[in-house]
């Protein structure tokens, strides 16, 4: 690549600026929510543009992706980052509300795309602690002959899982 400055004007080099700013900036409105709590760049990005412009030419980036920190309590380097769409951006927030549905743990996005259910209608269950319930009522024998256990989950619903 020739020099960084020749992509200032690029939507990448906008996405490099943004989390420098959230994560460096205490002056940001982003800040509390980012650098604030512990949220950093690796030095190897903060410091170079080209660094962070190979790493993501290399992993997949194009215009309608979203830089997605796998774990959302460590920092953007590129151990931790991948490229996805909107939709999957959304699925890895930290306040997402997850719950354990037949073993397997989905949030509730995920849960209301899968069975085609309304998104304020699964929260209304998931409230009541009746989840997995009105999702069998409502899927009927959809479900049958279905393997969706995961034994990396517990098999619980309700209001009591997980909020990430």
């Amino acid at each position: 690549m020739s020099r960084w400055k020749d992509h200032k004007h690029t939507k990448l080099f906008g996405r490099w600026c943004n989390i420098k700013d959230r994560c460096c900036n205490p002056d940001s409105k982003d800040y509390v929510r980012y650098g604030g709590r512990g949220i950093t760049i690796c030095d190897e990005w903060k410091n170079d543009f080209s660094a962070f412009y190979n790493w993501s030419v290399n992993n997949g980036y194009s215009n309608g992706l979203q830089i997605d920190r796998k774990d959302n309590s460590k920092g953007y380097s590129p151990e931790n980052c991948r490229w996805v769409s909107a939709k999957e951006n959304s699925n890895n927030r930290r306040d997402n509300i997850k719950a354990n549905v037949f073993g397997r743990k989905k949030t509730l996005l995920e849960l209301s795309d899968e069975f085609n259910i309304p998104y304020q209608t699964l929260w209304k269950h998931f409230k009541a602690g009746d989840i997995e319930d009105y999702i069998t009522k409502r899927t009927g024998n959809i479900l049958e002959g279905v393997e969706l256990k995961d034994e990396n989950t517990e098999n619980r619903a309700g209001p009591e899982a997980e909020q990430d």
